[in-house]
This record gives C-alpha cells, structure tokens and sequence, in this order.
C-alpha cells in the first residue's frame, strides 16, 4: 500500500492529486470519516487523516495536503486552509450584532416618538 503521508512530503499544500481505485482501491488505515470540508458534487464522502485530506468520488480519490490539522489545529487551519470558513463564521457573528444595533434604534425611535407624543398631549392645545 502506499504510503500518502511521504508521498505527500514534497508536493506543495493544497495540490490536489487524483488516484484512480485500480490504483488505491481503499484509503490507508487511519483515515476517518468527516464533514469537515468543502462538499464537491458527486462525491461519496470525505476523509482526513492528519493534514491530508481525501474526497472518494467512487471512481477515485481527489487527495490534498493541508498545512494545519483542523482536529488540533481548527484556528489556524481556518485563517490558511480554509479562509471562506472564517468569512462564514465572521458574517454569523457580525449579522446578529448589526442586526441588534438597527432594531434596538429602530425602537428607541418609536419611544422616543411615543413619549413625546404622550408630552405633547398632556400640555394641551399650543397657545400663539
């Protein structure tokens, strides 16, 4: 079997290869099944072991290495491997703030409006 782990030592991060299954009909042992990773069409599932990364399309293995490790390493394979991750995750935590803020003025507005409107009617007619 070969061994993807020293294979993979020389090719630069993200250089994705693609072995055909007469070739590589399974993944090394320790290899594990994931949801951490771009889905691709037509992909039957995806794999990691370590820093590299497998895709099975049935046919094939799509395998690249990652700089980082995202089980110990999630950070920082966020900021260099997957950084429209970070985008998503940047976007979930901005959207609600903002979101908040225009709502909370948005109200303030309205009470504002409301007691100066309870004020205006507790004074009576405007006298010229």
């Amino acid at each position: 079997m070969i061994n993807l782990e020293r294979y993979f030592e020389k090719i630069p991060f993200h250089t994705e290869l693609k072995f055909n299954k007469r070739f590589l009909p399974n993944l090394p042992s320790g290899f594990k099944s994931t949801i951490a990773g771009d889905p691709r069409i037509g992909m039957k599932g995806q794999y990691r072991y370590g820093t590299l990364h497998a895709y099975d399309f049935g046919d094939c293995w799509l395998i690249h290495k990652d700089r980082w490790n995202p089980e110990t390493h999630l950070w920082e394979h966020m900021v260099e491997d997957a950084p429209h991750w970070l985008a998503v995750v940047a976007a979930a935590v901005v959207a609600p703030i903002v979101f908040g803020a225009v709502l909370f003025g948005y109200l303030s507005d309205i009470a504002r409006e409301a007691q100066s409107t309870a004020t205006n009617s507790q004074r009576g007619p405007r006298q010229w």
